[in-house]
């Protein structure tokens, strides 16, 4: 308190609804549906709102103007995650399965330089540039910009075990994100170059899911 910080906080909540048909011999089918609530001050040991992943040394509580407005919807917060996956036996030496996934989006912000040219720190937090829950000169608290788009994603599977074998050789192909779907998956959350400068980057994105790829396996138990 005599810093002028808040105390770290970071609270994870989560309700899970489950269900699974158990393997017969010829198929079986699993799957859950997680609403979850990831909030506080502080994301732990990195900072992914700018990309710090020195873990144990971020910026988080190196004065106090960085952590105005830190509250919220902390970056790994993702309200609703429906999973699906199963598998089914056609004929005694194949086997096919499939997972499913659809996940809501993370949360965005809105990071510019610190306002208040009256502060007595204003020269030293604003050597931290771009990192504060400020954009055009006005609060905009951690995870209040909206959320990046749902992720859908399907896998599939196929594995042939041999009768000669004795089902100790299995021969497997696994196709990940079969549609090739490019959902973006985090964007750019700096908002400003400059005091009072709108950054031409802001809201662009970083990263995609991960494009559709292929692997083929042999394993042999003995």
């Amino acid at each position: 308190a005599d810093l002028r910080f808040d105390k770290a906080k970071r609270k994870y909540n989560a309700l899970e609804l489950f269900f699974e048909r158990g393997w017969d011999d010829k198929w079986f089918l699993q799957g859950s549906y997680t609403w979850a609530h990831s909030y506080g001050n502080t994301e732990g040991y990195v900072k992914s709102d700018i990309g710090q992943d020195d873990a144990g040394v971020t910026q988080d509580f190196d004065f106090p103007q960085l952590m105005t407005g830190a509250y919220g919807n902390l970056p790994n917060d993702r309200r609703h995650t429906f999973k699906v996956f199963g598998a089914y036996k056609p004929a005694e030496e194949w086997t096919l399965g499939g997972n499913f996934l659809l996940q809501s989006g993370r949360p965005k912000n809105c990071l510019g330089y610190y306002p208040d040219p009256n502060d007595p720190e204003v020269d030293a937090a604003l050597g931290y540039g771009a990192a504060f829950f400020y954009c055009n000169g006005e609060l905009v608290p951690r995870g209040s910009v909206g959320t990046t788009p749902w992720i859908t994603n399907f896998d599939v599977n196929v594995e042939y075990r041999p009768k000669f074998a004795d089902g100790r050789l299995a021969l497997k192909l696994d196709v990940f994100n079969l549609f090739n779907k490019h959902t973006i998956t985090s964007v750019n959350d700096t908002g400003e170059d400059a005091p009072g400068i709108v950054s031409a980057t802001y809201g662009i994105p970083l990263s995609y899911q991960a494009p559709r790829s292929a692997r083929f396996s042999v394993r042999y138990d003995f």
